[in-house]
């Protein structure tokens, strides 16, 4: 504001002793003044640290307070305390005073990255004998407890298989970081195969060959180096083997043919001869033969190979997919008579080409198609001939009888009951792996026919307790009864690999091992 001044007062003295000069000026009225606030905290810091002091000024020179906005860690008179990997936001304020208006906010960030850990590799872990199962190294971490990925070339499940195998360990703690890298080396186990089982062929080779190849499994596990396999023709004459080098398959199996021209010498089978199997575990030092060594049709294809259907003879440049499954069974006494067992494996048969429906299977069941697309057949593997009088009685009623025009029975499904008559006692073998406890089975709303595979002797309480309150009858093969819930019971403990009937209140799946 300009201001003239034009005269002046004197509060003592005289004005008359003065001689008085005006001159002009401005006035400037002034309001609060502006401030900025610096703050520069580390950018980085790691997990593990110490705490940070942080600290920021004003240009006005009022002090400036810090506030955690997120992430971990804690902020107490401006220290802060990390406790985590993260991103950590600080805010800087100054509200100002009569003099400075509020300062504008500052937020910064410091990154926190992961702390190192060490992971020490169990050296002992690291050299392991071949055994069929699966091999897994130890690790542990400083600090204790974190947790770890360990993959064996590339793959996070542990192998089994001879051979060495790159071991890479990688904490994913999310406050901890590290890696180690090792190798896991499988031994073979040379001194428990001993001497090859086929050597060679009685009849040398020959120019007429048909090959076959396959999975090779022996009792659930697959073949292994020690393992063997060979095909013999009618005659009882080997002519083809082959040394199993790759873990569960075998082939290209050359199977040799009989040259017409040497009618002196049994070079092979002849074309459309029937061909057997043999499996040597060499592990055990054990032969298995038919029935025991099962052809079953393959479910993947291969090029150039024609899938095994059934049955095996021996075509002169033929090449045949078809895999090989070695399965002692489960030996079934049966009484003279009417008898319920169980087929309480995990292989199971049908007679045609129609595979039954995903619902008839059981999980982890196998459904073969029979060699000769008779379920008679079957019931030859199982120790029966078809001179024998018995009678099998499926679910659904379904029959079967050797010779009758009239059978119904078409397949044998793992996990379900059946009935046999038998005129004497006898001991049979049902073909296939027994079903684990926790195998299961589906079952609509009503009675079924089952078999149990659960523990020997256990209370139908406990048999059926992963369905408990879903059935409400259970009844064997001499009319026991067990109802839930009723002091009458006749039914006191149940028999492994025997069938039953039960009846559901529901739809439910039935496993004699709770998950």
């Amino acid at each position: 504001h300009a201001i003239t001044p034009s005269a002046a007062q004197f509060t003592s003295g005289s004005a008359a002793n003065y001689t008085i000069t005006y001159a002009p000026g401005t006035l400037t009225i002034a309001g609060t003044a502006s401030q900025s606030i610096t703050f520069a905290p580390p950018a980085t810091a790691t997990y593990g640290d110490g705490a940070l002091t942080l600290s920021a000024s004003s240009t006005s020179a009022l002090p400036v307070s810090l506030t955690l906005v997120n992430g971990p860690g804690s902020l107490v008179n401006n220290v802060l305390t990390i406790t985590g990997a993260g991103t950590i936001t600080v805010k800087a304020s100054q509200a100002g005073n009569s003099s400075f208006a509020a300062a504008s906010d500052v937020q910064q960030t410091i990154v926190v990255n992961k702390g190192s850990a060490t992971i020490n590799l169990d050296s002992s872990s690291l050299n392991q004998t071949f055994d069929d199962s699966r091999k897994s190294v130890t690790a542990t971490t400083t600090p204790t407890g974190l947790t770890t990925t360990i993959t064996y070339n590339g793959n996070t499940i542990p192998p089994s298989a001879v051979g060495s195998y790159a071991v890479v360990v990688t904490i994913t703690d999310g406050n901890f970081q590290g890696s180690v890298t090792g190798t896991l080396v499988i031994a073979s186990q040379t001194s428990s195969c001993g001497a090859h089982h086929w050597t060679q062929l009685p009849g040398g080779t020959s120019p007429s060959i048909m090959h076959l190849a396959g999975n090779l499994t022996i009792n659930g596990r697959a073949a292994n180096s020690c393992d063997e396999i060979a095909v013999y023709d009618s005659t009882g004459t080997v002519v083809g083997y082959y040394h199993v080098q790759n873990n569960g398959q075998y082939g290209d199996m050359a199977v040799n043919g009989d040259v017409a021209a040497t009618s002196t010498v049994d070079e092979g089978a002849v074309g459309g001869e029937k061909l057997t199997l043999r499996v040597w575990d060499g592990t055990l030092q054990q032969e298995y033969a038919m029935p025991s060594v099962l052809q079953l049709t393959p479910q993947q294809n291969l090029s150039s190979y024609t899938n095994y259907q059934g049955p095996l003879t021996f075509i002169a440049s033929g090449m045949v997919l078809m895999d090989v499954a070695v399965e002692t069974g489960i030996p079934m006494a049966l009484k003279a008579g009417w008898n319920m067992f169980g087929w309480a494996t995990k292989q199971g048969y049908y007679e045609g080409s129609t595979v039954p429906q995903a619902s008839d299977l059981i999980g982890g069941g196998i459904m073969s198609s029979v060699s000769s697309k008779q379920i008679s057949d079957v019931f030859g593997t199982m120790g029966f001939t078809t001179a024998e009088t018995i009678v099998a009685v499926g679910p659904d009623g379904v029959v079967y009888t050797p010779g009758s025009p009239f059978n119904t029975l078409k397949k044998l499904l793992p996990g379900k009951g059946y009935w046999l008559y038998v005129p004497v006692a006898k001991t049979i073998t049902i073909p296939g792996s027994p079903l684990a406890a926790t195998d299961q089975l589906s079952m609509n709303l009503g009675w079924t026919q089952i078999g149990y595979w659960g523990t020997d002797g256990a209370t139908p309480a406990t048999g059926f307790g992963c369905i408990s309150g879903q059935y409400d009858v259970v009844v064997d093969e001499a009319g026991k009864v067990y109802v839930t819930g009723s002091p009458f019971n006749t039914l006191k403990s149940m028999q492994k690999n025997k069938g039953y009937f039960i009846h559901t209140t529901t739809p439910t799946t039935l496993r004699y091992q709770c998950q």
